[in-house]
């Protein structure tokens, strides 16, 4: 069983430079986004949770989002 936490990605890689929002983010769960390392999570900032890591090959944000997260956003949609 894997025990990674968000603490454990932050604590190597660092702040994440892009927060993605998609379909689980009315959870509190967003996309964190490293492209130019190659790897991003999906987890909740407050508690800590981590529900998958993405690795990839590096690449910049915008063809990130139009490869593998076309689902996800830099904003927060809003609520109607």
């Amino acid at each position: 069983k894997d025990t990674s936490t968000v603490s454990v990605i932050t604590n190597k890689y660092g702040e994440a430079p892009s927060v993605l929002y998609g379909p689980d983010a009315e959870s509190w769960y967003y996309l964190f986004v490293y492209p130019e390392k190659g790897i991003a999570y999906l987890g909740n900032p407050t508690t800590g949770t981590l529900l998958e890591i993405w690795y990839f090959p590096a690449t910049n944000l915008e063809d990130f989002i139009k490869k593998w997260a076309t689902s996800y956003s830099p904003s927060l949609a809003p609520k109607f």
